[in-house]
């Protein structure tokens, strides 16, 4: 599998992310945690009208892995699903960490990891990060924003410098 193909399926995870959090998440939490964890289940199953259903209708923004992902409408977000939809038969989610919340009135700040999986035999997982920004409308969670990478091993900072020629 290529980085790139990596990278595209990351992008529709950002629309589709949600998480299940555990411990980590306290009991007042819950209604955004189920949201977001359906947001996920659509996405494992390719349920596109699903997925649409839980955008802001008062607006959406993602910005994926790529130079050229950068989703503001709902038609181009469903034109991403679609071409990711493309790229693998299957995929689960796995455990949810790093987790944090904030709320403040109707909207709550969302950062996480979660690994993904094309459930491809000697596939590695991808590890996802995504910050996100959900609204409590009438009917309500809607994904507002959302934000994501794939973390690499081996690419931080500290460890490129202790490869690098000395000045």
């Amino acid at each position: 599998m290529t980085h790139a193909l990596s990278r595209r399926g990351a992008l529709g995870l950002a629309i589709a992310s949600g998480l299940a959090a555990g411990s980590a998440l306290a009991a007042t939490d819950d209604d955004l945690r189920a949201t977001i964890r359906s947001f996920l289940d659509a996405y494992a199953a390719k349920n596109i009208d699903a997925l649409m259903a839980m955008l802001d209708p008062q607006g959406i923004l993602v910005i994926g892995t790529d130079a050229a992902e950068v989703i503001s409408t709902p038609a181009a977000a469903r034109t991403l699903l679609e071409a990711d939809f493309q790229l693998w038969e299957q995929s689960a989610f796995r455990d949810f960490r790093s987790f944090a919340v904030r709320r403040e009135g109707r909207g709550a700040s969302i950062f996480f990891e979660v690994p993904w999986s094309r459930l491809n035999p000697g596939e590695p997982d991808f590890l996802l990060r995504f910050a996100q920004f959900w609204v409590r409308r009438h009917d309500g969670w809607k994904l507002a924003q959302s934000l994501n990478a794939v973390a690499t091993q081996g690419q931080s900072a500290a460890e490129i410098a202790a490869h690098m020629a000395p000045h």
